[in-house]
């Protein structure tokens, strides 16, 4: 991926040339080989890369299981069947909270809701305290029923008010009702204060602030989420659209 912000970007560059060196030095490292993948995965856009790590280090590590990550990649790489599969190997060995949200987030990315559902309601039944479960049952239902999403998105949080995610999928899904407004910009400010680079936070809470007259700071959210995510064309739409309003 080509950075858009080149100083926010430079850092991630340099961290990625330097892992680069390292398992040149050191490849039958099959920890770092994990290492670099998950740092590839949370930073850039290339998942055939992320592929390639987590494979090198399934390889080189076979005693662990390392196939939710890996079929978490290649459906992100476009091999839906192949990654699947993987995760649902991995469950079928070892049915975990956690593998089951693995399953319902690719479920989500191939846009099954209806599996994606099924997935994370296992994920809730084998640990009803772990907030991502209902974070993702939120995801999964908020196409079918708000009101169910909006309760899953509020079980995350109770579970774990630090979630920032869950707070703008709160903010997102209470933004959708002229009555909720006021709290999805409580919601959406709490978001930002937590992950400050949430650019989808920051123009979710433009779009209320507009709507509830507050066009000044609406501006500056706009703003600052195009500024954060230059390469999103629906932000710039959004705001276009508020420009025109004035």
């Amino acid at each position: 991926m080509e950075p858009n912000d080149t100083t926010r970007q430079d850092p991630l560059l340099e961290k990625a040339r330097a892992y680069r060196v390292r398992l040149a030095d050191d490849s039958e490292n099959g920890s770092l080989w994990i290492e670099y993948g998950d740092f590839v995965q949370k930073n850039f856009e290339m998942p055939d890369e992320v592929v390639r790590a987590y494979a090198k280090a399934a390889e080189l590590l076979p005693n662990q299981d390392l196939r939710l990550r890996l079929g978490d990649a290649y459906v992100r790489a476009g091999k839906q069947e192949e990654g699947l599969s993987l995760i649902q190997e991995s469950l079928a060995e070892n049915p975990r909270s956690h593998g089951f949200c693995f399953l319902a987030a690719a479920y989500l990315r191939l846009g099954n809701y209806a599996s994606a559902e099924h997935a994370a309601e296992e994920a809730v039944r084998y640990d009803p305290d772990f907030e991502e479960a209902y974070y993702l049952l939120g995801e999964a239902t908020r196409k079918r029923s708000r009101k169910v999403a909006i309760a899953c998105y509020r079980a995350a949080i109770e579970r774990d008010a630090q979630y920032a995610l869950a707070w703008q999928a709160l903010g997102r899904e209470l933004a959708a009702a002229d009555s909720t407004l006021d709290e999805a910009i409580v919601a959406l400010r709490t978001a930002i204060d937590l992950n400050p680079e949430d650019g989808w936070a920051m123009v979710f809470l433009a779009n209320a602030l507009w709507r509830t007259d507050h066009s000044e700071e609406a501006d500056l959210w706009y703003r600052r989420a195009i500024d954060a995510f230059p390469e999103y064309e629906e932000m710039k739409k959004w705001y276009a659209q508020f420009l025109r309003s004035d």
